[in-house]
């Protein structure tokens, strides 16, 4: 099964195997002139053949399945000091990334109005055929666990950054509702954010009043 799916077959979202739609994906980032993207389009799907299973249907069609392959490949490559985390995130969060760029594009009001109307932020998880967004109810900001304030921390810089802007303390508080004098609030979320590893402070050379962040893997 490994070696089939490294270099025969996947299933019917994959025109070749692992293999070699990684060469795709490679050539697709030379071809784009986005060569930062390479070695993560190299190591993007890296643990794909070793998570390879069959549900039954699949036995029918010949096809493949593959459970939380970004995180296996993530856990394969974390240690590697020769790998900037920049690539590491984008190996570990290539699924979310190209789910919420999809809802950009399509124009798609979910996530978008989890901002709007201060919800928890949605959950994705992604198989072969699907992508699965899980929404909550409003909740207060102090009903919220320490994971939820961290995603939707996450998210909002992803929304500010595919709309070519910086997540800050004001528009996070806002996001937040939080009043003004209580920004020391926001300031706590974002350093528990960062210390996740899921934002990054886009300038360190300025001041913390001024300080701008994006999503880790933008970096």
């Amino acid at each position: 099964m490994y070696w089939k799916t490294l270099l025969i077959k996947q299933n019917k979202h994959h025109r070749y195997g692992v293999l070699g739609h990684t060469l795709k994906v490679i050539f697709g980032a030379i071809k784009d002139k986005k060569y930062k993207f390479i070695v993560a389009g190299l190591l993007h799907d890296i643990g794909k053949p070793t998570v390879a299973f069959q549900k039954p249907e699949d036995i029918i069609l010949g096809e493949y399945s593959f459970t939380d392959h970004e995180e296996v490949s993530y856990q394969m490559i974390k240690n590697w000091k020769f790998i900037n985390n920049w690539t590491k995130n984008i190996v570990r969060y290539h699924y979310t990334i190209r789910d919420i760029e999809k809802c950009r594009r399509k124009g798609d009001k979910v996530v978008f109005e989890t901002e709007i109307y201060q919800l928890p932020a949605p959950i994705f998880r992604s198989t072969n055929e699907y992508t699965i967004s899980i929404l909550s109810a409003h909740k207060e900001l102090k009903e919220m666990d320490r994971q939820d304030k961290i995603r939707a921390t996450y998210m909002h810089s992803v929304l500010r950054y595919l709309q070519s802007n910086y997540m800050t303390n004001t528009s996070l508080r806002e996001r937040f509702g939080i009043d003004a004098k209580n920004t020391a609030m926001v300031s706590r979320i974002i350093k528990e954010t960062l210390e996740e590893n899921k934002i990054s402070i886009y300038d360190e050379s300025v001041g913390t009043r001024a300080r701008t962040y994006v999503p880790s893997w933008s970096k």
